[in-house]
């Protein structure tokens, strides 16, 4: 997701966040388009998802104290490939369950 720049600086690549969301749009949840480091995403169960990637260490926002956005969650993409494997697991256990229900 970063590339290493010549003055030192961690460059965001915007592919990474299309490569991010794509495991979380493809569990059914609707996600808005980012040039940043992070996926804003909705979906009914985002307090179960904030609760379940939160404990597992991923960093993750959830917007339940604006009533507007209870259904609103932010998930920052991770910076190195061996992160992202991780986040993927992560959703997996966390979104599988929800989506068998």
């Amino acid at each position: 997701f970063f590339f290493q720049a010549e003055d030192g600086i961690r460059d965001y690549k915007v592919t990474g966040v299309q490569t991010c969301a794509l495991p979380i749009s493809t569990a059914g949840i609707e996600t808005a388009p980012s040039e940043a480091n992070f996926v804003f995403a909705r979906t009914p169960a985002a307090e179960s998802i904030w609760r379940g990637l939160g404990a597992r260490g991923i960093a993750v926002r959830w917007f339940g104290e604006q009533p507007s956005l209870r259904d609103a969650i932010r998930i920052t993409c991770p910076g190195d490939s061996d992160e992202f494997k991780f986040l993927q697991q992560c959703l997996g256990e966390v979104i599988d369950p929800l989506n068998s229900k």
